[in-house]
């Protein structure tokens, strides 16, 4: 070891050789600081979504510039599925199943592709949903849906983009803009059948009444309804919540009877009273209202206008309803419509239900399953097919049966479909209804 210079301070050989090694070590230190220096992405990542009706719907992908490039027909070619670095594929995720142009979609992931043209768009559905983080091949094979959309002409938009335009309870838009190109992809959603699911599911518990009700008095603004499951929710609990949203229904449909304007303020009462029952500070029961459900003598009228007996009602179907297509439906009354209670003794003087609204409206749905299995076997030409429906007390059908002539049996899925989805008038009680339909073609 080599001793230090006592008289004029140099440091020894072997300070020398550990100064060396640390300025060595912070060189290196400093290389890998600046290796580490973030920059920006050529192509951002981005996300959309947006809950539409009950569904969540969610999009990602990334957002290349345009930096002066010609791009369509050129950097994105035309006629070819549209991938390359920038856009290796976009993920679209549903939470609940919609119909995406035409085409069923299940709820789930999946990738977003799309072949462009210079006046439309073919969108691809594509159930490999990891194209975009992996980068694997695409393959045709595996396309759930195409949809084909037109091109709209709109402002410059320098990066790729998404988002959501014209979107309801019921259906929305998901634009795509890059450059001066704009294409909208129509998305429909299943949000009423969902709700209906959902009112069929209550499980009698006051508080599921309630919000039922609460709903109907807030969004859909039928008053009617919304008194018809407030009254089951305080047959099974009265509390100042239930109470609250019955004053507020009857003050409503009061206001519309007189054509004013609903008061104000009382949504806020239902909402408090809410809170505090939440918060367990006990239940504040209102006592302005029989604990046994059923609106006061005077509003009885305005609240529930649907009652029934259990007589045979003939003409509340009309003769013919005229349709100008290929494959008209016909309603006659050559098989009366029924309704009967059961179990329930009702007054002559109660009104009797009537369908025959419900039964022209939801005719061209019927009509279209028809079409659409004429389309298979021309030969179904006539026909004759008798639905019977078990109607609950919210108006919505809790089973439909059919009598359907063994020829014609390939209709029953979509008979059914289109039926439950129907609203009949509510009533105090459950009824069933019975009508035919006629079925001609095109001979």
């Amino acid at each position: 070891m080599i001793p230090q210079d006592e008289t004029r301070g140099r440091p020894t050989l072997a300070r020398v050789r550990l100064s060396a090694v640390l300025a060595c070590a912070v060189a290196v230190a400093s290389t890998n600081v600046a290796a580490e220096v973030e920059l920006p992405r050529r192509s951002p990542r981005a996300r959309l979504s947006q809950q539409v009706g009950l569904t969540e719907i969610a999009v990602d992908y990334l957002s290349p510039a345009v930096r002066g490039r010609e791009l369509w027909g050129a950097s994105v070619p035309y006629g070819k599925v549209w991938r390359s670095v920038e856009n290796p594929g976009w993920r679209i995720t549903f939470s609940r199943p919609v119909v995406l142009g035409d085409e069923a979609i299940p709820a789930g992931a999946y990738s977003l592709l799309a072949i462009p043209s210079p006046d439309h768009w073919v969108v691809i559905v594509n159930r490999n949903a990891n194209l975009i983080e992996e980068g694997r091949d695409y393959k045709a094979d595996l396309d759930l849906a195409r949809v084909k959309v037109p091109v709209q002409p709109t402002a410059a938009r320098e990066r790729l983009t998404f988002l959501f335009s014209n979107f309801t309870e019921d259906e929305a838009s998901l634009n795509l803009e890059w450059d001066k190109v704009r294409v909208s992809i129509p998305i429909r959603l299943h949000t009423r059948q969902q709700v209906v699911e959902g009112i069929k599911a209550l499980e009698g518990t006051w508080r599921s009444y309630a919000d039922v009700a609460l709903y109907m008095l807030e969004t859909k603004k039928d008053y009617e309804r919304g008194l018809l499951y407030i009254e089951r929710s305080l047959a099974l609990e009265q509390n100042s919540y239930n109470s609250d949203i019955k004053a507020a229904l009857l003050e409503a449909a009061a206001a519309a009877r007189e054509g004013r304007q609903n008061l104000r303020g009382r949504g806020d009462k239902v909402h408090r009273s809410n809170q505090r029952i939440d918060r367990g500070t006990g239940p504040e029961i209102d006592r302005s209202f029989p604990s046994g459900g059923g609106t006061p003598t005077a509003d009885r009228d305005a609240s529930v206008h649907v009652k029934g007996h259990g007589e045979a009602q003939r003409a509340l179907v009309p003769p013919a309803v005229a349709f100008s297509s290929d494959a008209p439906i016909e309603l006659t009354e050559e098989r009366p419509v029924r309704e009967r209670r059961r179990g329930v003794e009702l007054a002559e003087t109660q009104r009797p239900v009537d369908i025959a609204p419900v039964i022209h409206k939801g005719a061209p749905e019927i009509q279209t399953c028809y079409q659409r299995v004429l389309r298979q076997i021309p030969a179904l030409t006539r026909g004759k097919i008798t639905v019977s429906v078990n109607v609950g007390v919210s108006g919505f059908a809790t089973s439909v049966d059919l009598r359907t002539p063994t020829a014609f049996r390939v209709l029953d899925p979509c008979l059914r479909e289109v039926v439950s989805r129907w609203e009949f008038p509510a009533s105090p009680t459950s009824y069933r209804a019975e009508f035919p339909i006629v079925l001609q073609g095109t001979e």
